[in-house]
């Protein structure tokens, strides 16, 4: 149960990130954080570490 939530923290952060680097759909931080919860909440339980990894390597790339 632990794991499951420090996953999502993982991704939620993850996606912030990317969302500030990235411009994605507004400046402020809060609303960023509430319109990628909306968008990938559905989709956090279906991630698993080694995409979370891949995910993290991609975006270094870019």
């Amino acid at each position: 149960e632990n794991n499951k939530v420090w996953k999502k923290w993982l991704l939620k952060t993850m996606y912030t990130f990317f969302g500030l680097i990235t411009h994605i759909e507004t400046n402020s931080l809060v609303d960023m954080a509430s319109i990628l919860d909306k968008k990938y909440h559905q989709e956090w339980s279906q991630y698993s570490l080694h995409d979370f990894v891949y995910s993290a390597v991609y975006i270094k790339k870019v």
